[in-house]
């Protein structure tokens, strides 16, 4: 009728279940799917557009990057400057000095990126992101989906001695086939 003293651990009606279910053996829950009264959602019309996009640059050889949303204010003064973030959204207790504000734009990011994978060895490659950047003007906040893209050290001679095109051409190319796909003209 009463719980002992010393389980401290049961506060509501669901802990004291669990706790039966646990004794008893959670293989004794029969296994039945719950029912379905009405048809799956489609996907919302940006995850399918986003990923249409996504889809486009990979297909052109660029690989996917997923960035944290919090950066560092420092690291990104760095890269664009006082004025990019000047509108930046600062976070009041961030869990360390490295991430304390919202990304303002995909390009630092991505710098980062390169630089990791130089540090590591590989010399030559092309990333992209797809994400949120946000902003800040008082009294409101706002929240854009971006896009960006980044190439670097092109080997122009291997083995083979086949040329490849200058970095420029390489990323037009990309361009102009991201612009076929969606139709601009």
């Amino acid at each position: 009728d009463a719980l002992p003293i010393y389980r401290v651990d049961l506060k509501i009606v669901e802990d004291l279940g669990e706790e039966i279910l646990r004794l008893k053996g959670f293989a004794q829950i029969p296994e039945t799917l719950p029912s379905l009264n009405s048809e799956p959602t489609k996907d919302h019309v940006r995850y399918t557009l986003e990923h249409r996009l996504a889809q486009t640059l990979r297909a052109q050889g660029l690989h996917q990057a997923v960035n944290w949303n919090l950066v560092s204010s420092e690291f990104e003064r760095k890269v664009v400057g006082d004025d990019g973030t000047r509108s930046a959204v600062r976070i009041f207790n961030p869990l360390n000095n490295e991430l304390d504000i919202l990304r303002t734009g995909i390009l630092p990011a991505l710098i980062k990126n390169v630089l990791h994978n130089v540090s590591h060895q590989i010399d030559c490659g092309g990333l992209f992101e797809v994400a949120p950047v946000f902003s800040k003007n008082l009294p409101e906040f706002s929240e854009t989906t971006m896009l960006g893209a980044v190439l670097w050290n092109s080997t122009n001679v291997n083995w083979m001695k086949i040329l490849e095109p200058p970095l420029f051409f390489q990323m037009k190319s990309v361009i102009e086939a991201l612009l076929l796909e969606w139709q601009f003209k």
